[in-house]
């Protein structure tokens, strides 16, 4: 028994033996395979991998070195820089400013994005920051911002070839602003993501600032030229991200007239000019001989008329005058309008309807002031008016005088619409400021077809630019360049050596630099400015205050000065210029200010009277003196 159980305990031995060896054997048979299929899976992989490695090595290469196998981009951002922009209320403050972004008053290239590496005179500035800057490795980044006043800064991914140019369709990635004190020094950090491409960045900063940023990986550094670039023109880029997001819209719209009614006025054809000889003696005004006034000594500003204007627009803001003394009733306006169209049907012998009222002003002599009973009372008057017959809508623009026997026409008060215009401009190291002039010129000229006005630029030996290359340039201003050499500036010396260049049969206006012009300005001036007659002085609205604008503060329209007394824009033939003598030299060859006064004087003792009233978004815009002139 014992030894049968030996026997079955062997055999279940050898055969647990067997079938261990048996499984180990096939163990080891398909682990082969398997380890085979292992390896070469794993050879595979690796080979996909270094392929992988290779591609995004070639292709971060070809990343990194794009930019440089482009002719037109450059290392850097480009910093463009105002000193006539307002730094304190803010960026969108300062962003409604005709200077921004097309006419910088500076220029730099940054290599690192630290303002403080240009110069301490150009720190107190407004400045624009822009270009390109390119990620190779995709990451969170930390952004850190140091500065102090006003900083806004916007970043656009522009994809992963370069932009040929600005593009408004970027996509907005990050945006941030913050307004601070000036001299008071901030910092901000923010967390974005950015993955592998370009992206436009555009930084508007009122004072210094400092960026920095990082990755996960690297430490905190400041953005430099490894990574930042810029288009390689001599353009500016006109497109700016910020001033889109931040869209004016005036505070003080014109109800009653606006800039684009103002031109629709002008789509009209005027009625055909009447022949005076055919048109009845009684409808015209009698003929009145004014014998010269006696004028004293800077006394002739005060028989300048007050002049009274319907519609309203932008007169009242001010508290030099109360509105009393600016604004035409609007029953007068209408009494006045209906009165010279029934004229207007006798004259031209048809049957004419009042559609609307464009402008309407008279002057009120003697009632405001004391003095200015020289000239009788007239009424100046455009209308929009309807032929019954034609059914055709005309413009009309008429001297009108309301006498005891009834209204009746100015004979000679009559515009030439042919009548060149030549602008007379003394200027000294203003070159950003000329090419202000011009921009604006070009634009008043585009949307009015206006061809018969000639820039006169008096150059005073200036040092900043070639302003004579620059007129040369600009094809749609036409201009004269005359070099004054003076050792010490005589204002009225440069201005009596524009005149001799305007021919007799022009009308010579003396115009400054900074100014926003209406579209009706040329057009206003040959209609009031008539030979032997008048003389057209319109009055401006100066800001004193780079912060100052009608289009977002209501408190700068209650602070801007309205220049009732200042003379200084002034239009007359050029004969009338001759009558008058021209401006004092004797008396002004090295003084700056009265020259306009005393010129003033003469005029009216000349018998010419002075058409001087506000004139609607005719502005003079606040500017550093810096280098011009005596000013040094």
């Amino acid at each position: 028994m014992n030894l049968r159980w030996r026997y079955l305990y062997a055999i279940i031995c050898m055969i647990f033996i067997l079938a261990c060896n048996i499984y180990i054997l096939k163990t080891i048979f398909g682990n082969a395979d398997t380890s085979l299929a292992i390896f070469n899976s794993f050879h595979s992989s690796k080979e996909t991998r270094e392929v992988k490695t290779l591609n995004q090595t070639a292709k971060k290469a070809l990343l990194s070195s794009s930019f440089k196998a482009f002719s037109h981009l450059n290392t850097g951002l480009k910093c463009d820089l105002w000193f006539d922009i307002c730094l304190t209320n803010g960026i969108h403050h300062s962003l409604w400013h005709p200077l921004y972004p097309i006419l910088p008053q500076d220029e730099h290239i940054l290599q690192n994005l630290d303002t403080l590496a240009i110069s301490k005179e150009h720190q107190q500035s407004l400045k624009r920051i822009y270009g390109f800057i390119e990620i190779d490795r995709p990451s969170r980044y930390t952004l850190s911002f140091l500065f102090d006043g006003a900083l806004e800064v916007i970043f656009l991914f522009t994809g992963v070839s370069i932009p040929s140019k600005w593009d408004q369709h970027f996509k907005e990635i990050f945006h941030f602003e913050q307004n601070n004190k000036k001299d008071f020094f901030s910092s901000s950090e923010h967390e974005v993501f950015l993955k592998r491409g370009y992206y436009a960045v555009e930084i508007v900063s009122s004072s210094n600032v400092k960026i920095s940023w990082k990755n996960k990986h690297d430490s905190l550094s400041i953005l430099n030229s490894t990574v930042i670039f810029h288009q390689k023109t001599t353009e500016n880029s006109y497109f700016s991200y910020l001033t889109s997001k931040h869209y004016f819209k005036d505070h003080y719209p014109l109800k009653d007239l606006s800039e684009e009614k103002k031109l629709s006025f002008y789509n009209y054809s005027q009625l055909e000019k009447y022949t005076p000889n055919q048109v009845k003696a009684s409808l015209f005004c009698p003929e009145m001989n004014i014998p010269a006034p006696k004028v004293k000594l800077f006394k002739g500003i005060y028989m300048i008329d007050n002049i009274l204007v319907y519609p309203k627009e932008y007169l009242e803001f001010t508290d030099a005058m109360p509105t009393q003394r600016l604004l035409l009733p609007e029953t007068k306006a209408q009494e006045v309008a209906a009165k010279t169209v029934q004229l207007l049907s006798q004259v031209y012998q048809r049957n004419l309807f009042l559609k609307s009222i464009i402008h309407i002003h008279t002057n009120i002599n003697g009632k405001f002031k004391p003095h200015s009973n020289v000239f009788k009372t007239y009424y100046y008057v455009e209308l929009h008016v309807e032929d019954n017959k034609t059914k055709l809508i005309h413009q009309v623009s008429h001297f009108v005088q309301d006498l005891p026997s009834g209204f009746c026409l100015k004979k000679d008060y009559k515009k030439n619409s042919q009548s060149q215009i030549f602008l007379l401009t003394p200027v000294k190291n203003q070159y950003v400021w000329l090419k202000y002039l011009l921009h604006v010129l070009t634009d008043v000229f585009s949307k009015t077809k206006e061809t018969n006005v000639t820039l006169v630029l008096l150059d005073n030996e200036s040092s900043d630019g070639n302003y004579e290359q620059l007129l040369e340039s600009t094809k749609d201003v036409p201009s004269k360049y005359i070099l004054t050499k003076n050792k010490k500036f005589s204002k009225v010396k440069i201005l009596n050596e524009g005149l001799k260049a305007v021919p007799k049969d022009g009308i010579a206006m003396i115009l400054d630099l900074h100014l926003q012009i209406p579209l009706d300005f040329f057009d206003r001036t040959r209609k009031l400015t008539i030979a032997g007659k008048t003389a057209f002085s319109p009055t401006l609205m100066r800001f004193q205050d780079p912060c100052f604008h009608e289009r977002y503060t209501e408190l700068a329209l209650k602070k801007v000065i309205w220049q009732d007394d200042g003379p200084g824009i002034m239009a007359m033939y050029k004969s009338d210029w001759s009558r008058v003598g021209g401006f004092n030299e004797k008396m002004f060859a090295d003084k700056w200010g009265g020259e306009d006064w005393e010129l003033v004087d003469r005029i009216i003792a000349t018998g010419i009277q002075i058409i001087h009233y506000r004139l609607p978004r005719f502005y003079h815009l606040y500017h550093s003196r810096k280098k011009m002139w005596n000013h040094y």
